[in-house]
């Protein structure tokens, strides 16, 4: 497929694939960049993209998936740095230290600016390494309750060690 023929073919829906992506993202910049990603990829793979591929379905899928491999990425990212506060210390090793200091204070920071209820459910949870169990008989709430408070809280967390300070 030529670049004529792409532009054809895709460059139409460009209104539908940013709705969409501003819809996942709610962020214009993000947005923009999941719509460029959507089309990089598909110039990509323009010589084996099946007949389907110019419908709306097959490029909502493709936005879709994008922005939730992006979204795995993030997390895989933050939770490794998250998961740093929660290891012990290596002293014997000055630079490590450093290193591991600096970012366990990053992390508390992040962690501190959550909302009271997530900061202590979280904390409970990847700190203090408690069970939703155990998080269930200590906060009266029931477990797909405190799932979801972790995984916003992380996401939260995610978001701010990625560099956006409003999230």
């Amino acid at each position: 497929m030529d670049a004529v023929e792409f532009k054809k073919r895709y460059l139409q829906q460009h209104k539908l694939l940013y709705r969409i992506a501003w819809s996942l993202t709610q962020n214009v910049q993000d947005a923009e960049d999941l719509v460029q990603d959507t089309y990089l990829r598909l110039w990509q793979k323009r010589d084996i993209l099946p007949p389907e591929s110019g419908t709306d379905a097959y490029l909502i899928t493709v936005i879709k998936n994008l922005f939730y491999d992006r979204q795995r990425r993030m997390q895989i990212d933050a939770r490794a740095d998250i998961d740093k506060v929660a290891h012990p210390i290596d002293y014997d090793n000055p630079e490590n230290l450093l290193v591991q200091e600096t970012e366990n204070r990053r992390v508390m920071k992040a962690i501190d600016e959550l909302p009271p209820g997530e900061r202590r459910i979280l904390s409970m949870h990847v700190i203090e390494s408690k069970s939703y169990t155990e998080l269930e008989q200590e906060t009266g709430l029931k477990q797909n309750n405190l799932r979801q408070i972790v995984m916003r809280a992380k996401n939260k967390l995610i978001y701010k060690l990625k560099g956006h300070n409003n999230g």
